[in-house]
């Protein structure tokens, strides 16, 4: 027994244990068609190692040529790793199954037939050193046939794994580096001894493919690798508006294409991290993986201050064994629904003051139509002037409640698109549309920039002015200032006692003898659509005090 035919030997042996310890992973993405690398590669080194020991050359010629469709089962299994790998021409793998299957069951037939045609090696030279024996072979037409197609399909497997690298990212681009310099260890070393032939006496395509199988094992399988392989773009793609997370079944980030990137701020970095990491700004996103699979919800997302409504279906990956996500995968879809949202709210809200609006119409307006309706019949009995004059002020209090009416239900919708307003200049111009003599007197002390709709902070600020002429006569001191987080309105008129204060607001409530109660009803609503509060206090002088927070300052 020579050293060389040992070394075989040994070689052949240890790509069966790895066989053996791939096995393991046989129903898992890309494990069969390593299995079979390994079995291959054992196959082939064995082959070579024993054709050394042997004298007989019936038995040489046997052995001698299993290395022929063991080396093509390397080529063929190879491709279809690459093929499991990158998720790429997975629909042909039956069709290549069948195809690829035939020829190496032809080739067998041809290797153990080949004394009978010579079509692989047309004669066959023992060399005896007497440290080993082995053919040196003078190769057929068929040789450079089966050699062409391994070597074109090691490199088809070999281009699928290249060209899928530019859309790797994170640790799996680091993996996908390790598979491609499996295939060139394994190409090269077949190169190699097909072409030059280091030592007659020794096959150093047995070594390379043993160092590439060994290549590949590690990098697919270490840390469970095999369970999150990269994800073909042809199942996440790119074109997709809606975001696409996939998660393996160790909670960590498999991909995502570019909608999702930019809707849950990932990074290339992110692939192969734990998920609760990756997503540790969205936390409701996390917490929404622990429910039960198979759902989808719409969630709430607060970022930097901006908040984003996103519909998110969770779904679990239940597909072949040699899926790429494997069994335990789960995929997330999410849609940015803030639009959508957006219009739903402002859909309800127009309900709501369409409801609103119809109410007070038809409870409101009752009152004052009766009170007309019985006025005219008494000055149609009568013919006193004093019952047409009621029926006007009747009329005019209607005409006053549905221009106010009209004003509530045809408030502009607060958006993100807020106004930068000069609180000191949007107070000066509401003030000159507000009645007043020259005894009213108004002081600005504040120079604050506020965001929100112009047009409703000024019907915000006229009815607050009205109000306080109104209500505190014209002989009153009205000063505009600034809060921490708002700004106040204040008067030193007679002020609201503390039980009314709360009352001020509702629809309809009016301490004014000839009020229609909307004017305070249409600052709440405005300070509402802002995210404002407003609270009605008491002034240092006894009059009201208007106090406005959660007002945003530019």
């Amino acid at each position: 027994m020579t050293i060389l035919a040992v070394i075989e030997v040994f070689i052949g042996a240890v790509a069966a244990v790895g066989a053996v310890f791939a096995w393991r992973y046989w129903s898992r993405p890309a494990g069969r068609p390593l299995v079979l690398v390994f079995i291959a590669g054992a196959g082939y080194a064995l082959a070579s190692g024993v054709n050394m020991l042997l004298s007989d050359p019936l038995y040489t010629h046997l052995v001698h040529h299993l290395t022929y469709p063991f080396g093509s089962l390397v080529a063929i299994a190879g491709l279809f790793l690459a093929i499991e790998f990158t998720g790429r021409l997975l629909q042909y793998r039956r069709p290549l199954a069948i195809l690829l299957g035939g020829y190496l069951a032809l080739e067998l037939v041809l290797a153990m037939t080949d004394p009978i045609h010579q079509l692989i090696i047309t004669e066959r030279i023992v060399l005896d050193t007497g440290e080993f024996v082995r053919d040196i072979d003078n190769t057929g037409p068929y040789f450079w046939v089966r050699t062409a197609a391994s070597f074109s399909l090691g490199i088809a497997g070999l281009l699928l794994v290249a060209t899928s690298y530019p859309r790797t990212k994170g640790i799996y681009r680091e993996q996908t580096r390790l598979v491609l310099l499996a295939f060139l260890i394994v190409i090269t070393s077949f190169g190699i001894q097909t072409f030059v032939s280091i030592h007659p006496g020794f096959d150093i395509g047995s070594v390379g493919l043993l160092v590439g199988a060994g290549l590949l094992l590690w990098a697919l399988f270490s840390a469970d690798f095999l369970d999150s392989l990269p994800v073909g773009r042809s199942t996440l793609l790119e074109q997709l508006h809606d975001g696409v997370l996939a998660i393996d079944a160790e909670r960590r980030v498999i991909d995502f294409n570019a909608s999702a990137q930019s809707l849950l701020g990932l990074s290339e970095e992110d692939i192969g991290t734990p998920v609760d990491e990756a997503l540790v700004s969205i936390p409701t996103l996390v917490s929404l993986l622990e429910e039960e699979t198979d759902v989808t919800r719409e969630i709430e997302v607060t970022v930097d201050d901006e908040t984003w409504h996103y519909r998110v279906t969770v779904s679990t990956i239940d597909t072949p064994p040699t899926h790429r996500f494997g069994e335990q995968g789960v995929l997330l879809l999410i849609r940015d629904i803030t639009d959508l949202v957006q219009q739903r709210q402002d859909l309800e809200l127009k309900n709501q003051r369409l409801d609103r609006f119809a109410s007070l119409v038809s409870h409101d307006l009752q009152d004052p139509l009766l009170l007309a309706d019985r006025y005219l019949r008494n000055a149609r009995e009568s013919g006193d002037v004093e019952d047409f004059d009621r029926v006007e002020d009747a009329l005019h209090r209607m005409a006053t409640m549905i221009e106010n009416l009209l004003e509530l239900s045809r408030l502009e919708r607060t958006t993100e698109a807020l106004d930068e307003i000069e609180l000191a200049a949007i107070v000066q111009a509401s003030w000159e549309l507000v009645e007043h003599d020259a005894s009213t007197t108004i002081e600005i002390e504040t120079d604050r920039i506020i965001l929100g709709t112009y047009t409703n902070v000024q019907r915000l600020l006229e009815n607050l002015l009205r109000n306080a002429v109104k209500h505190g006569g014209y002989d009153i001191t009205i000063r505009i200032g600034e809060l921490n987080d708002g700004f106040y309105v204040e008067d030193d008129g007679k002020g609201v006692p503390p039980s009314e204060r709360t009352k001020v607001f509702e629809t309809g409530y009016s301490a004014a003898e000839h009020g229609t109660g909307y004017g305070l009803t249409i600052v709440q609503q405005i300070a509402a659509d802002h995210g404002w509060t407003v609270e009605l206090v008491e002034s240092e002088t006894g009059g009201a005090r208007f106090e406005f927070t959660g007002v945003t300052f530019a």
